[in-house]
């Protein structure tokens, strides 16, 4: 945020009295450097409590502070418009622009709604979506913007704001949703993904945290709400920490276009026809990501969420699959076998996988199958089948898949070495050879000092 006006310490005859002269060696030496090596210098290191060097660095820091604004309270909010007032210029500088809706916002929101630009006074400022609208229609460059709230982005998204076409470079979109809003969170989405197909340069939308619908209609008719097939010009779609995906969602993977490179789904349940409808993914994909059930240490043994087989999709581009949850079974490899440019290939947690399909495709088949280097297989830390459960229990031993054991892993360790192909996931924790870099999250299953020598000598070779 800007700096506070404060009482100057001169005085027209000079210096104030009692002001002393700083020495040489505590002045800002940044100043000798040449302007365009501040970018750099202040990227990083400028934050509120360090932003005030000098007079002559201020424009320059000022410049990085606001590339990144998070406006998540009405004091903060109203402060950032007198900023803006007082300096109007940095309102171009900023890049990513962070909202989140509270009590005081929605409150206001209809105070001073009906004027589209006001001259605002920094000590006489209506906090409320009047003010919000305001200052995004002078972020000319936003490319990055984040709302949480059902309130904001229902209202900020609308087609009456959307028609002053108030975000021209924004690229990248998150919407969260905060269920905790008594009274909103059951009023109709269903013309949201419809509206923003009007963000001309959107390339990356996620929806994070919902309970079941999608903000789309579920009939897709009508021009104000219908997705048409191939409209949604995305390269990255995901959907993070949903409960219960519903049939809406075929509405938006039939609306992404060739332009989608990525897709991620995290979701507790999902429909019955989620793998089925997977073939609407255009072939452009190389990504995907698929996160279905609790994770570990949690599980529910009684879940059956459907399984990645039998998918007629056509994504002869894929090269990344990321799978978590009780998704797989032995003729999801049918699958991995017809993606030729599969190179990285990762199974999360609960993934029931065998140790014969993965083997052998490790190993080597025809020429039409991938040839993987990376792989990824994490072995459950949750507590096996009938016992007790206990929230964040986890267990002290491996949870092996019933189709793979430990002499398969150490089997597949053996053929990762061979072949050079990098492994990771919590099946290396189970042999104690994994990297001890305390970031990959190991449960620590064996203690470094009783590593397998053996599988430790291959993976140093490695290294």
């Amino acid at each position: 945020m800007a700096p506070q006006t404060t009482a100057s310490p001169r005085k027209k005859g000079g210096r104030a009295s009692g002001a002393k002269k700083k020495p040489t060696w505590t002045r800002c030496l940044i100043t000798l450097l040449p302007p365009e090596l501040y970018p750099s210098i202040f990227a990083e290191a400028i934050d509120h409590g360090n932003f005030v060097l000098c007079r002559a660095l201020l424009p320059y820091t000022l410049v990085e502070l606001y590339r990144t604004v998070e406006l998540f309270n009405r004091t903060v909010l109203a402060q950032f418009a007198a900023a803006i007032m007082r300096r109007p210029w940095l309102a171009n500088e900023v890049r990513k622009l962070a909202l989140r809706d509270e009590d005081t916002i929605v409150e206001a929101t209809h105070e001073r709604e009906e004027q589209r630009r006001r001259p605002y006074r920094p000590k006489d400022i209506v906090v409320g979506v009047g003010l919000i609208k305001d200052m995004l229609r002078l972020l000319d460059h936003l490319v990055g913007l984040a709302i949480e709230g059902l309130f904001l982005f229902r209202t900020l998204f609308g087609r009456d704001f959307l028609e002053d076409k108030p975000f021209p470079r924004v690229a990248t979109l998150l919407l969260t949703r905060d269920l905790s809003e008594v009274g909103y969170e059951t009023l109709a989405d269903a013309e949201l993904l419809h509206n923003l197909r009007c963000l001309p340069r959107l390339e990356q939308l996620s929806l994070q945290g919902g309970e079941t619908d999608l903000p789309v209609d579920l009939l897709n008719l009508g021009p104000q709400l219908a997705v048409p097939a191939r409209s949604l010009a995305l390269q990255s779609f995901t959907i993070m920490g949903h409960d219960v995906l519903g049939s809406d969602l075929r509405i938006a993977l039939a609306g992404l276009s060739d332009h989608l490179r990525t897709i991620k789904i995290e979701a507790l349940e999902v429909y019955a026809g989620f793998m089925h409808d997977l073939a609407l993914l255009p072939p452009s994909v190389t990504e995907v990501e698929f996160m279905i059930g609790i994770p570990c240490p949690d599980r529910d043994y009684s879940e059956t969420p459907p399984k990645l087989a039998d998918v007629a999709w056509h994504l002869p581009n894929l090269a990344s699959l990321h799978l978590a949850g009780n998704i797989i079974n032995s003729a999801t490899f049918d699958l991995v076998y017809n993606l030729p440019r599969l190179e990285a290939l990762e199974f999360n947690y609960h993934t029931a996988v065998e140790a014969q399909p993965l083997l052998s495709l490790l190993r080597g088949g025809p020429s039409t199958w991938p040839r993987i280097r990376r792989l990824a297989v994490s072995i459950c830390q949750c507590p096996p089948e009938g016992t007790p459960f206990s929230r964040r229990q986890r267990s002290d031993k491996p949870n092996w898949p019933p189709h793979f054991g430990e002499a398969d892993a150490r089997e597949l360790l053996r053929i990762c070495d061979a072949k050079d192909i990098a492994i990771g996931g919590t099946v290396v924790c189970a042999f104690g050879v994994c990297v001890p870099d305390g970031t990959h999250g190991c449960p620590e299953w064996v203690k470094a000092k009783d590593a397998d020598k053996a599988l430790m000598k291959g993976r140093r070779k490695r290294m």
